[in-house]
């Protein structure tokens, strides 16, 4: 940068990039002079602490005063219980991606009155809150499970396929959903995901959904073997973890080391390496 733009960066080197103490204050005082709704943020902050009005009040003057998404978004996520049904109704009208990405995440169940609305998030062009949605719908309402599946059936989702495979799992676990061959199909396809020839994004998401619910089987534990000396070392380091979770387990260390006679070079390697122990 010195070299492109002529100007001796010797301060600026020192106070950013070598100071061990991060300059917080400076940061905070910077964004809330340049962008607005940082400075409503913080002044909403100080008010909620400081006043004796109603939360939902104070709140409410900051929402119609400031119409960021960013901004609308964080008082969903951190001041949603300090705001009535209809003011969450309100939100969930604005059509704004992102406040209706933040209410899908909302913890906790459903009131009655804003079901409906919770139910059109399901074709929300965002993958996020269709994942969010997905799970809590299914997880909230027994009866119209088959009904959410059938809405979100052909939905991929991001590169990792989040909706495909959360939809598969569901599917899977739901009851009178599909014929016995449907059930045999949709946990093929989603224990497929796990198999090397799979991007790794996709790979790493199946084996954590999976192995939310099941203990892995033969063919999953063989995939996790290979997973385990990838290239990529995030996610060598994700299988890594997993696999040494498994060995905690007798049976699946039993399982593990029949496999070591169907492997070879940097899987038998490492494979045999844990399986011994330091």
């Amino acid at each position: 940068m010195e070299v492109s733009s002529g100007q001796d960066l010797t301060a600026f080197r020192s106070k950013w990039l070598e100071n061990k103490d991060f300059m917080a204050s400076e940061v905070s005082d910077y964004l809330r002079d340049v962008y607005t709704p940082i400075e409503a943020f913080m002044s909403l902050r100080n008010e909620l602490i400081s006043t004796a009005t109603g939360d939902e009040q104070v709140i409410e003057r900051y929402w119609e005063r400031i119409d960021s998404p960013e901004f609308r978004k964080r008082i969903v996520q951190l001041y949603h219980r300090s705001l009535s049904q209809e003011f969450l109704e309100k939100a969930f009208e604005t059509g704004d991606l992102k406040v209706r990405q933040a209410l899908s995440g909302l913890p906790g169940s459903i009131p009655e009155n804003l079901q409906w609305h919770y139910e059109t998030l399901l074709g929300d062009p965002s993958y996020v809150t269709m994942e969010n949605t997905l799970y809590k719908l299914w997880l909230l309402n027994p009866d119209k499970r088959a009904e959410y599946l059938d809405r979100t059936k052909g939905v991929i989702g991001f590169p990792n396929k989040n909706i495909r495979q959360l939809w598969l799992l569901l599917a899977i676990l739901t009851r009178d959903y599909g014929s016995p061959v449907d059930k045999k199909n949709f946990r093929e396809e989603l224990f497929g995901y796990t198999a090397p020839h799979q991007p790794m994004e996709v790979r790493q998401l199946a084996f954590m959904l999976i192995g939310e619910v099941f203990s892995y089987p033969r063919t999953i534990l063989r995939n996790l073997v290979n997973a385990a000396v990838h290239p990529s070392w995030q996610f060598r380091e994700f299988a890594r973890q997993l696999l040494a979770e498994e060995l905690k387990k007798g049976n699946q260390k039993q399982v593990l080391s029949r496999l070591l006679v169907e492997l070879e070079g940097k899987e038998y390697a490492y494979l045999s390496k844990v399986i011994q122990g330091p």
